[in-house]
């Protein structure tokens, strides 16, 4: 009975979770389905067997060396952030399920350090556009205002010294 409730709950998830070539046809639908995909496998990693892991490996290897190739560039860095926690996660659950099971991202094609001096350089310049879009406004106007506190108790310090 158990055995049927692992393979019913497999093939849930292989339903559910459509293949990366339809998750590859845009960004928007490449970053859902991945989160999917590391989802169901977060939920179901104790239970899978050799035999199933080797579809899931093929559809992550599918995700990682075509999907993320093709739109990394189009990605934001939270987008690109949330896509690697879900990566390193994936490759937790997988050793979990074989101690034998290697996490080498380079024979994806990715090289984990560029990636990570990428989203670092990618982080900054999204924090210093958002520091300039949402505060460079709000500082102006109250620099504006604190000069022109500074303008009234100048002519006020002016004329109180006049009068002395």
């Amino acid at each position: 009975m158990n055995r049927l409730i692992v393979f019913f709950w497999t093939l849930i998830i292989f339903i559910t979770v459509s293949s990366c070539s339809m998750n590859c046809l845009n960004k928007d639908s490449f970053l859902a389905g991945f989160t999917e995909f590391s989802d169901d496998v977060a939920e179901h990693y104790k239970s899978l067997e050799s035999t199933e892991w080797v579809k899931i490996d093929k559809e992550y290897e599918d995700y990682l060396s075509k999907c993320y190739k093709k739109f990394k560039d189009e990605m934001s860095a939270g987008e690109k952030l949330d896509f690697w926690k879900d990566v390193l996660s994936y490759g937790f659950y997988r050793s979990y399920s074989d101690n034998n099971y290697e996490f080498d991202l380079e024979e994806f094609g990715v090289n984990i350090d560029e990636e990570i001096e990428a989203l670092s350089e990618a982080g900054k310049e999204e924090l210093e556009r958002f520091i300039k879009e949402e505060f460079s406004p709000q500082w102006n106007n109250a620099i504006d205002e604190i000069l022109k506190e500074f303008e009234y108790w100048g002519e006020k310090l002016k004329i109180w010294l006049d009068e002395m």
